[in-house]
């Protein structure tokens, strides 16, 4: 725990009013998944807007990759959930561990934060949904890992965080991913995404 602490207060070092700024603005997409949710959100409605557009006969999923996209934004819901039972529900309640700020009152916060410290949540979630986003789309999920990254990082820079939480985070979301990939494919795929079983629509 010294180490962690020697890391957060060289962090604490690097404050200034615009990397301040920018990191509220930062960890504040990871609230509640928000950040996520919305992408998924938005992937969802496209591939449902251009399924219409190719009932039409106005477009076609191997141009546009609808399914794909509606693929994707599933994987992400169900990944976020799976993160959230885990985290939230299990690990946080099971390990308990006291936040830095709770350790160490001497640091002037930016913002607070309530319950256990590990895993991070935010990272969790963040993970989750990116690495989700890199299994099916390559160059969006290298995207989706910067701004995962940069959440987990706001999180030992407003000292809410351990290092390990962050790490435990990463590794937490990573495996909620890759489950989440093994429920798409195994009980979603063939049965509610793919009525006509032409599986050339879409390669994840």
């Amino acid at each position: 725990m010294k180490f962690e602490f020697k890391f957060l207060h060289m962090l604490q070092e690097l404050h200034n009013p615009v990397l301040d700024k920018f990191m509220l603005f930062i960890t504040k997409l990871g609230d509640i998944g928000f950040i996520w949710l919305f992408i998924s959100v938005v992937l969802i409605a496209i591939s449902l807007y251009l399924e219409y557009k190719c009932k039409n006969g106005e477009t076609n999923y191997k141009k546009y990759d609808g399914l794909k996209l509606k693929y994707m934004g599933l994987m992400i819901i169900i990944a976020l959930a799976i993160e959230v039972f885990t985290v939230n529900v299990c690990l946080k309640n099971l390990i308990d561990r006291q936040r830095p700020f709770m350790v160490d009152e001497s640091i002037k916060l930016l913002i607070t934060a309530s319950g256990s410290s590990f895993p991070s949540g935010h990272t969790g979630a963040s993970f989750a949904a990116a690495v989700s986003m890199f299994i099916c789309n390559k160059k969006a999920g290298v995207a989706a890992l910067v701004l995962a990254s940069l959440i987990g990082f706001s999180r030992m820079y407003l000292f809410v965080h351990f290092p390990t939480d962050i790490l435990g985070g990463i590794v937490v979301g990573s495996i909620c991913a890759v489950v989440a990939k093994f429920i798409m494919d195994k009980f979603i795929y063939d049965k509610f995404l793919v009525k006509d079983k032409r599986k050339d629509h879409i390669d994840v």
